[in-house]
């Protein structure tokens, strides 16, 4: 059950940092990406400085005529590996309790 749990809510915030995504249709209008950046400040003192940023653009649907999109992407892949390492691990750790 976790690992659906975990399935189900990192979808939307890759969504987001992967781009421009209309994850709040039909409350709003617009799709939305996430900015996410660290700035290193030198001077007297050292000072990290994240900076967060919600970029937003007008909602266009339109019909398509193919279905032309990535299959697989970089943090897709990631999510899938550490899931599957959650449910082998589970698996394991019951096995070793029967």
């Amino acid at each position: 059950m976790l690992v659906v749990w975990l399935w189900l809510s990192s979808h939307s915030p890759l969504d987001l940092l992967g781009g421009y995504s209309p994850v709040l249709w039909p409350l709003l209008r617009q799709e939305i990406s996430l900015s996410i950046a660290l700035n290193v400040r030198f001077g007297r003192s050292f000072q990290l400085e994240p900076v967060v940023k919600v970029l937003r653009k007008p909602l266009e649907l339109r019909p398509f005529d193919s279905l032309d999109a990535v299959a697989l992407t970089g943090e897709g892949i990631l999510v899938s590996i550490l899931l599957l390492a959650l449910s082998a691990a589970r698996l394991s750790i019951t096995q070793l309790l029967l």
